[in-house]
């Protein structure tokens, strides 16, 4: 019986590394933009800038935007403002190492918080592209980033109000910041439905969801389709399909792909099959963006 027990738990082990290893490509089909990468310049990643661009170069991809955390207010870290200063230097001297496009990127976040050190941070360089996140939801008692929160337990109505209150947040940004991309759409569901395996129906927000789309179509912002949860417990696009569908018969046209990757072997992953995501909604084109304009590619 014990035999019995090992031999499963092992095949079972090699089956979940088949199943990821399905994902992982050593270059990408054709030659890609991915727009959200991050080195050790952002609070979460201890990977230097010569590795990240090592591993999109190694993997085909056209180019690539550096993309750290710029979080501001509760989630801010010490030296921060620094560590942007340091990014822009860095993303300067790859420039001249790598042949692949470097694009200078940022994501924003909570900049209702300190909209002076927003200013200051933006005001470092010329970016190429803005993205714009949501990682903090105040909701009753939980006052940390939600990628923090311990889902497990919570009543669907409590999850329910957190979620609903995160949209909110969303919109609030939308409406008054200046961001070109809006990145990881429901990324809680991940942690919620990942991490807690809680089950939770985010589409149970249509309309929330519905709202968002048609402020991000009408202000001309694109729709980031993240990689992240590919590949891990939570197994989906960030947003999901179906939301990417709803964008699609919205008429929305904007998008780019991402693998908001934190470690090397994440750079570029799973791309190739979020294009065919994308080209099954109708949407025939994804875009990167230069000088914060965004360049469409067929698909």
């Amino acid at each position: 019986y014990h035999l019995s027990l090992r031999l499963l738990i092992i095949f079972s082990f090699f089956d979940s590394i088949a199943y990821i290893n399905r994902f992982v490509k050593t270059e990408v089909k054709q030659k890609m933009y991915d727009m959200h990468i991050h080195t050790n310049c952002s609070h979460d990643c201890n990977q230097t800038m010569g590795i990240m661009c090592t591993s999109a170069s190694e993997r085909g991809l056209k180019g690539i935007a550096i993309c750290n955390h710029a979080d501001m207010g509760p989630c801010d870290v010490p030296g921060s403002y620094e560590d942007m200063c340091r990014c822009a230097a860095e993303v300067e001297q790859a420039r001249r190492n790598y042949s692949i496009d470097i694009l200078q990127g940022i994501e924003m976040a909570e900049q209702k918080y300190d909209p002076e050190k927003a200013k200051k941070i933006l005001g470092i360089c010329d970016y190429d592209v803005l993205l714009g996140s949501v990682h903090y939801v105040e909701y009753i008692d939980i006052t940390t980033a939600y990628s923090r929160v311990d889902f497990s337990g919570m009543s669907e109505d409590r999850i329910s109000g957190f979620i609903e209150q995160y949209f909110c947040r969303i919109t609030d940004m939308i409406d008054n910041t200046d961001i070109d991309v809006l990145a990881h759409l429901t990324c809680p569901v991940r942690y919620i439905n990942g991490k807690y395996n809680m089950n939770y129906d985010v589409m149970k927000h249509r309309c929330q969801i519905k709202d968002i789309l048609s402020c991000i179509i009408r202000k001309s912002i694109a729709l980031e389709v993240n990689t992240s949860g590919i590949g891990t417990t939570y197994g989906d696009y960030i947003p999901q399909g179906e939301i990417l569908q709803m964008y699609g018969d919205m008429g929305g046209r904007l998008v780019t792909v991402a693998s908001d990757a934190h470690t090397p072997d994440r750079v570029g992953f799973a791309l190739d099959e979020a294009l065919d995501m994308i080209k099954h909604t109708g949407i025939d084109s994804y875009c990167y963006y230069k000088g914060r304009k965004p360049q469409t590619i067929k698909i």
